[in-house]
């Protein structure tokens, strides 16, 4: 009965910020022309794309727009400036931690804030103080950006400590809402409405990926471990490797990243050398070369984000300073090669299902360009995949928390 009450505590916690997240995302934002907002930042595809997959909001400008894009991408950071200073930073005190991390996700909130407010700078109204000739309206509409991003923040950090699902829980409300528009505003911008029967087909497509991801997201590889210090004759011990061991990182970013080469080129002259059109070729959606890209992109976050995930060479190190290892392997450098080529092997299989999903939608929109659109829709469905499973797994642990009797 305990356990049940823990549970429903814990499931109305993360209820009660993801309805503030969605009701934050609704309250529009002061000293701006929200209908002119609105189409400035629809005009920028890289934005709308970013924003379904991080926790932003960016159909209208809100309050939290922002959402939790500042803090993701800050945790991403923070997990690189680990891995290079790991030794350094396990000195640091709890405090010195979160101080940390709140200034890397305060930093990005300022860049992210700038990055929206520059978009829709001619939707902002002036605002000029007695006295000033400068005009506050842009600074003010930043601060309020700011200050929604770190909001949010705090709320995932609420949520993590007596909800459901981790503060990733919160890009929730950006991914449903922003999952009916997906099919008409992806990769490709449709002109006319999307018929009854192509939702009908697209649900059907979605349950099928949903089931699908769910039994490919669980599986694992068990490396067994020998622990000579923890006396347990009724279990083995084990070190799980995911299959899709970056999980749904890679989507969340991919389109941040490919993208990235295009800032180069004006968007509202287009490319105007050969250069410049090379660039367009290779870093669009709509080209095979671009599509190539696009798949060596994902693969190599997949690599990326599945080792900072995995971190193998950690756990060869904490394997050893706890006495444990792997039979016929010798603790140390030769168990850290052992788990470095597990992880490569899973990785080369995880990243190829990742290339397949994000790639065959716009192979087949090479000919039918609205199904290219699929792409980002099942990246999002992916992306609430692993949430939930994060979310299911917390409920079993606590369902099974204290339910055992001393023999």
């Amino acid at each position: 009965m305990k356990n049940k009450h823990e549970m429903l505590r814990r499931a109305l916690w993360t209820a009660m910020t993801l309805g503030i997240v969605a009701l934050g995302q609704l309250v529009l934002l002061p000293g701006t022309n929200i209908a002119a907002a609105s189409d400035e930042l629809k005009a920028v595809p890289f934005l709308q794309l970013v924003a379904g997959t991080t926790g932003s909001q960016l159909q209208n400008a809100t309050i939290l727009s922002l959402g939790m894009r500042p803090y993701m991408t800050g945790m991403i950071v923070w997990q690189a400036i680990q891995m290079l200073f790991d030794e350094q930073i396990q000195r640091w005190t709890l405090r010195q931690t979160g101080i940390a991390k709140r200034l890397i996700t305060l930093l990005f909130a300022f860049i992210q804030g700038f990055e929206m407010v520059y978009v829709m700078r001619s939707a902002i109204k002036p605002v000029y103080l007695p006295g000033f000739s400068f005009n506050f309206g842009m600074l003010l509409v930043w601060i309020i950006l700011i200050g929604g991003a770190m909001f949010t923040t705090w709320l995932g950090d609420v949520n993590m400590q007596k909800g459901l699902g981790s503060s990733v829980a919160l890009i929730i409300p950006s991914l449903v809402f922003s999952l009916p528009n997906v099919l008409n505003s992806g990769f490709y911008r449709r002109t006319h409405p999307i018929s009854q029967q192509e939702y009908i087909i697209a649900g059907v497509v979605v349950l099928l990926f949903i089931v699908i991801m769910t039994v490919i997201n669980e599986a694992e590889l068990h490396i067994p471990v020998e622990r000579p210090l923890m006396e347990n004759d009724l279990a083995k011990s084990y070190l799980p490797i995911r299959l899709l061991v970056a999980g749904s990182m890679p989507f969340m970013f991919s389109s941040s990243m490919f993208t990235l080469p295009t800032y180069f080129i004006n968007q509202t002259v287009g490319p105007t050398n050969e250069l410049q059109r090379q660039i367009i070729k290779w870093f669009s959606y709509n080209t095979p070369q671009g599509i190539f890209s696009y798949a060596m992109v994902m693969v190599f976050l997949g690599y990326a984000f599945g080792y900072m995930n995995m971190q193998p060479s950690k756990i060869a190190k904490n394997l050893k300073e706890n006495g444990d290892y792997i039979i016929n392997q010798t603790p140390g450098e030769m168990t850290n090669h052992f788990l470095l080529r597990h992880f490569s092997l899973m990785s080369i299989w995880g990243n190829f299902i990742l290339v397949v999903i994000a790639v065959t939608p716009l192979i087949i929109g090479l000919k039918y360009p609205p199904i290219a659109n699929y792409s980002v829709m099942l990246g999002q469905v992916f992306i609430l995949v692993t949430i939930m499973d994060t979310v299911s797994s917390q409920m079993r642990a606590l369902w099974y928390k204290n339910r055992y009797q001393v023999i």
